[in-house]
């Protein structure tokens, strides 16, 4: 973990909760990359930055605070926009050059470009996006390898598949006083972002009932997606270009859209509140601290397991509602 590198593009509540996590773990190096100014409405949810710092370039703002957590983090700011560092010579490459990047708030051609390179360099990919009271994780660890630990009981666990993205590779037995505890590695497979939203499908078999308490949260973030990869404009991530994604996406076209997604899935089309999407649509662009804090500390903790090949990660979609208190993960 030591020698890890962590990309994290956007400046955002939930990664300000990512930073400071991995920061204060002991990565070795994080490289925060964001353009953006900071905006007095940044204040109510971001800690690094207080009302000094609105106007000035947030990646700069959070630099200081961020270093004094744990100084002994290597520590580099990127105020150039995703696009231009990727258009610039060698960009490409440099963001395969990190052992983990974490993205927030980028809109789908983003996420799908980064996720492309992150992939095709086998590298860890984790993208978060708050909407008020809602918010999601997306991960894709392409194939990852990783171990737990439980006390061995009367079922043998076997070698071989276990789901239809994950399997047992090894199962090692030993004694600890009076008990057996077993070490089992195992295996994730993992499908691309661009899959998840043109093709979703569950990977494990659900029955009527428990198509029926999906959370609604699934396809309307998905419907969100289809939207934005259906839109030709607005591909830039800043202040500008988030409030014309937010005018772009009304409450009809997101229902329909979420709707679709839940066909599918095979959810029945009630699911998708009508009130949901609502008040999805209207906190567009819209971040509070103590669903940051959940979905952030999650994010966090993940990427720590996966640097540390321990517990089973995020497979693949981590959606958090603050209205339930509910955070189921689906396999998609």
């Amino acid at each position: 973990m030591r020698n890890s590198k962590i990309l994290v593009i956007g400046v955002s509540a939930a990664t300000n909760e990512v930073v400071k996590n991995l920061v204060l773990a002991g990565v070795g190096s994080l490289t925060i990359l964001d353009e953006k100014e900071v905006r007095a409405r940044d204040l109510g949810a971001q800690f690094f930055i207080d009302e000094t710092d609105v106007g000035k370039k947030i990646a700069e703002a959070v630099k200081f605070r961020v270093q004094r957590l744990n100084p002994r983090v290597g520590l580099e700011i990127v105020t150039a926009s995703l696009e231009e560092k990727l258009a610039s010579e060698g960009g490409e490459q440099w963001v395969q050059g990190f052992d983990v990047v974490v993205a927030s708030n980028l809109d789908y051609h983003q996420l799908a470009r980064v996720n492309g390179l992150t992939r095709a360099a086998h590298k860890s990919f984790y993208a978060t996006q708050l909407f008020g009271l809602f918010g999601y994780v997306f991960t894709d660890l392409v194939q990852h390898t990783f171990t737990t630990e439980k006390e061995k009981s009367n079922i043998a666990t076997v070698v071989g598949p276990e789901t239809k993205t994950r399997s047992v590779i090894k199962v090692e037995t030993r004694k600890d006083g009076p008990k057996y505890l077993e070490t089992i590695t195992k295996s994730e497979v993992y499908k691309p972002f661009t899959d998840i939203v043109a093709d979703p499908l569950f990977a494990a078999k659900y029955t009527a009932r428990k198509l029926l308490k999906v959370s609604t949260l699934l396809p309307i973030i998905l419907g969100y997606w289809q939207l934005q990869l259906q839109s030709s404009s607005n591909k830039n991530n800043d202040e500008e270009g988030a409030h014309q994604q937010s005018t772009l996406i009304d409450e009809t076209s997101l229902y329909e859209a979420a709707v679709d997604k839940a066909r599918q899935l095979g959810i029945p089309a009630a699911v998708v509140k009508p009130d949901t999407v609502h008040t999805f649509v209207s906190s567009l662009d819209t971040e509070l601290s103590p669903v940051a804090a959940v979905i952030g500390g999650i994010l966090a903790q993940d990427v720590l397991n996966v640097l540390g090949q321990k517990e089973q990660p995020i497979q693949n979609l981590f959606i958090f509602s603050g209205a339930s208190s509910e955070g189921p993960i689906y396999t998609v």
